[in-house]
């Protein structure tokens, strides 16, 4: 067994305490104090003493090359968690009510933790960074402001992250070469109706239709490229009054502009269209670019896929299609070569359910996965050395 491997199955237990210790306080997007409070004395208690703040709560953690250079690759977790309250029944369930680590951001946290203990007994050819990073689910991303703050005498060769992925079983991994997720921007449409002769909920359901016309799907197809969810109406104060306005908030998602583009300018087209029919006025306005186009760089994804060939517990399984989902790890791979890989957290009835569900729990043993698949990548690129077996490369 690779010695450093070893290593990380004997420290199982104290990662498993540390992201149990995570997932009992969570803290929404930006506000992650104590999180961040809490990371920083794990890597204080490990010796780290380089560490760099960024933004509001988000840490950097850096080890050092044993040769001088600016070169880095970054390894990344996100902090925060959601409003939602947790359903589970064990002796870590959240203890903040109404907030829950249901996207396994915790379990993002642990496995770069666990890497501390390994990486205090190795020497490396490039630095290394651990990024801890705020706010992940806030419509502003954490990733947008932290490549601003990222050090000037840093050169970052390459970012690498990873989501639990409770869809898949325990022990296989998903790396996708090109784009793994879409685009997503905000919309919301605002219905102004000023005949009180018409009823708004019938044009509202009208108006929702035809859009419905031109684009059927709330999920990302081959054949379309982009998805539009409507996910909120509001509109009406009493069953006997007369509502003057809707308002109707929603995403699109996409995988190519020019799609997107094409269903921006048909609405267009049908709020021109209603509003003459039914003398009414439609605001439609567009937050872009909440979350980009998350596209994994095509070298990096070669070698993620040797370094799991090479973890015995995993295997990478094909994914042909796009997820629904978004991340704003894209924003990094709009600077910097990297990828990002779903790692599956299933092994039973009560590790099945879907990212954002009150129930939603892992198999912890994917924090192992993760940290031996980052370790092997690093082994893999001659970058890490076990102390005992150093020398420094000519």
């Amino acid at each position: 067994m690779n010695q450093i491997f070893k290593i990380l199955d004997d420290n199982f237990y104290y990662s498993q305490r540390i992201r149990r210790s995570i997932h009992m306080y969570p803290e929404l997007s930006n506000v992650e104090f104590n999180t961040s409070t809490f990371i920083e004395s794990i890597l204080l208690e490990n010796g780290v003493s380089d560490i760099i703040r960024l933004g509001d709560t988000s840490l950097l953690a850096l080890f050092k090359s044993t040769i001088e250079t600016k070169d880095t690759i970054i390894f990344r977790a996100d902090m925060d968690a959601i409003l939602l309250q947790e359903e589970n029944n064990n002796d870590y369930v959240s203890k903040n009510a109404g907030v829950m680590h249901a996207c396994g951001h915790d379990v993002h946290c642990a496995t770069l933790l666990s890497l501390v203990p390994i990486f205090k007994k190795c020497n490396f050819t490039k630095n290394i960074g651990l990024l801890f990073q705020q706010g992940e689910e806030s419509v502003i991303s954490g990733a947008k402001k932290i490549i601003k703050l990222i050090p000037f005498d840093l050169i970052i060769n390459e970012i690498y992250g990873f989501h639990v992925w409770s869809e898949i079983k325990l022990g296989e991994v998903i790396i996708k070469k090109g784009v793994l997720m879409g685009s997503v921007d905000g919309i919301s449409i605002k219905l102004i109706f000023k005949d009180t002769g018409i009823d708004p909920l019938i044009i509202t359901s009208k108006f929702i239709q035809e859009i419905r016309n031109i684009i059927p799907n709330d999920k990302i197809e081959e054949n379309t490229k982009v998805s539009l969810t409507l996910g909120e109406i509001k509109g009406g104060i009493a069953p006997n009054k007369f509502i003057p306005e809707v308002i109707i908030n929603g995403t699109i998602r996409s995988i190519c502009n020019k799609e997107k583009d094409k269903l921006i300018t048909n609405i267009n087209k049908i709020k021109s269209i209603m509003e003459y029919g039914y003398n009414m006025s439609i605001e439609v306005n567009y937050t872009p670019n909440i979350r980009p186009i998350l596209k994994n760089n095509e070298e990096c994804v070669s070698q993620l896929n040797c370094a799991c060939s090479q973890v015995e517990e995993l295997s990478v399984i094909d994914m042909n299609f796009i997820t629904n989902c978004s991340e704003d790890f894209g924003f990094y791979l709009q600077h910097y070569n990297g990828a990002y890989i779903l790692i599956g957290s299933r092994s039973s009835k009560d590790t099945a359910y879907p990212l954002h569900d009150s129930k939603f729990n892992v198999d912890e043993k994917v924090i192992l996965y993760g940290a031996k698949i980052f370790v092997q990548l690093l082994l893999d690129k001659k970058i890490l050395y076990y102390k005992q077996n150093f020398c420094v490369p000519l």
